[in-house]
């Protein structure tokens, strides 16, 4: 990963829910010679658990030394541990991270060795063993006053199954949940099935709340370079003939359309992507446009170019 990390301009660094495997009768990780040799009169489940955090802190410090804009992050199974086990852990009754693959969540979030963490609930709303309405408080309580932001692995793959799932509103339902709780962004899994837009539930949360375009969520601890403001000069058949601003270079750029003195977000692109309207109104419109650094820290927006069409 630092290979890659070191060689490519990549965005960030993330790592799902697999660290122990996970249980089968029967079976168990192999590593008897390991522990014997490592595990300093440990209990095999706390040196398991600390060989983890180990690749965890170990990985996110030495991101930051190669570059410290790179973000980190991991999607772990969404139950740290169930209350009945700890009176820490969740209102839930389902398989404990923690103990079952020995991934220790709630830790990584205390500790800051994450910029962002996405708990994959994928149970539906009042499923008795892990309820959705039960475990999302518990992750933005875990959360909040950290540098940690909460985004929420949804399940579209399970779109269709019996009961909840064969209702096309429930991801729906918890989308305005996360809202409610100031989650900071979503994750569906997977492609595949956003593509498929099973039952319609795609099209009904995508009008719902991806309707508009919006700007990543600042990460505060992460480097800051924010882009001077851009020119727009004038307006091409495609887009926007555009020249960047002063200082350091935009990674990425946003779209503001004025009207009535309000401006509204219309497009955002990467640097060297062509700027452009994608709904244009048929009448004379004014545009600003607006830089952003890797960490989305937005700069100043243009003067403003109003286009007659």
């Amino acid at each position: 990963m630092l290979e890659a990390v070191g060689k490519y301009d990549i965005d960030g660094v993330h790592f799902d829910d697999f660290f122990y495997p996970y249980p089968q009768t029967g079976q168990d990780f192999p590593d008897d010679a390991s522990y014997a040799k490592y595990g300093q009169g440990r209990s095999r489940a706390d040196w398991r658990r600390a060989n983890v955090d180990t690749l965890v802190r170990e990985m996110s410090e030495r991101i930051k030394q190669l570059k410290p804009w790179v973000k980190f992050g991991i999607s772990p199974f969404g139950i740290w541990r169930n209350k009945t086990t700890d009176p820490a852990g969740s209102d839930s009754r389902g398989l404990e991270a923690y103990d079952a693959i020995y991934a220790d969540t709630r830790k990584w979030v205390r500790e800051g060795w994450l910029d962002y963490i996405v708990p994959q609930l994928y149970w539906a709303i009042g499923f008795a063993k892990a309820d959705y309405v039960k475990l999302l408080p518990w992750w933005a309580a875990l959360v909040k006053g950290t540098r940690v932001q909460l985004w929420i692995g949804q399940a579209d793959y399970r779109v269709g199954e019996s009961g909840p799932w064969s209702d096309p509103a429930e991801l729906d339902r918890h989308l305005r949940l996360d809202a409610k709780y100031g989650v900071q962004g979503e994750v569906h899994f997977s492609a595949r099935q956003v593509r498929a837009d099973r039952l319609g539930a795609v099209t009904r949360y995508r009008n719902a709340h991806y309707a508009a375009p919006a700007l990543i969520p600042v990460m505060p601890d992460l480097p800051a370079a924010r882009p001077g403001a851009p020119t727009l000069k004038s307006a091409t058949p495609t887009g926007f003939a555009t020249t960047p601003g002063a200082g350091p270079a935009a990674v990425s750029w946003a779209l503001y359309r004025v009207a009535g003195g309000a401006a509204d977000l219309v497009a955002t692109g990467r640097a060297g992507t062509q700027v452009a309207d994608p709904t244009p109104p048929p009448g004379p419109a004014t545009y600003c446009l607006s830089g952003l650094d890797r960490s989305g820290n937005e700069g100043p927006i243009s003067p403003p170019l109003t286009v007659s069409r």
